[in-house]
């Protein structure tokens, strides 16, 4: 499994004091002792805050907006699984799309782009690879393994209440005709 990390480095105070003002986050400084060059900082964010900064700068983003839509993407199906389960369909689904997004992210993140046009060429040449696992694919299968799973759960229900039924009903007959029996007395 890959793992997926929001940092932003960069050597200007305000600009990651700003991102810190959103989300949070820590300062590390990597010392720089070259000449003519600026310390550089480092700010990290644990999830929840990595999650927060990007929904708050998703519409400003360009460059890498791609990026962090399949950055919460990644996030919402990994604690979406936390959810429901540990079940094998389930595991097998959020795998498939999981890898689909670590491929994207491989080729949006691949080196020697000329501009924005050769990106949306390699993301069109992805969109036929056979390791693409997509989101209209994604919904569709888990839809039906949610809709099997309500339905399984329904006719265990059923099936629970029909035995319950079965074993108490000679309880129910004795208990009745107990209590009959005792307001006769009482009468």
């Amino acid at each position: 499994m890959w793992q997926m990390n929001v940092n932003i480095v960069n050597t200007c105070i305000p600009l990651l004091e700003r991102a810190k003002s959103l989300a949070g986050g820590r300062f590390n400084t990597l010392r720089d002792n070259r000449p003519n060059h600026a310390p550089i900082m480092t700010l990290y964010f644990r999830v929840e805050e990595q999650k927060t900064l990007l929904k708050e700068i998703l519409p400003h983003l360009i460059a890498k907006r791609r990026h962090a839509e399949l950055y919460l993407e990644a996030r919402e199906l990994m604690e979406m699984y936390r959810g429901l389960g540990h079940t094998k369909d389930l595991t097998d689904i959020r795998d498939k799309r999981m890898e689909a997004i670590y491929w994207e992210l491989r080729k949006l993140n691949a080196r020697g782009r000329n501009g924005p046009a050769e990106v949306e060429d390699e993301i069109a040449q992805l969109a036929s690879d056979p390791r693409l696992y997509t989101q209209e694919m994604f919904d569709e299968e888990m839809s039906e393994v949610l809709r099997t799973r309500e339905q399984r759960i329904k006719e265990n229900k059923l099936r629970r209440s029909r035995d319950w039924k079965r074993r108490n009903k000679a309880k129910m007959a004795a208990y009745w005709k107990e209590w009959s029996a005792r307001q006769k007395v009482s009468a």
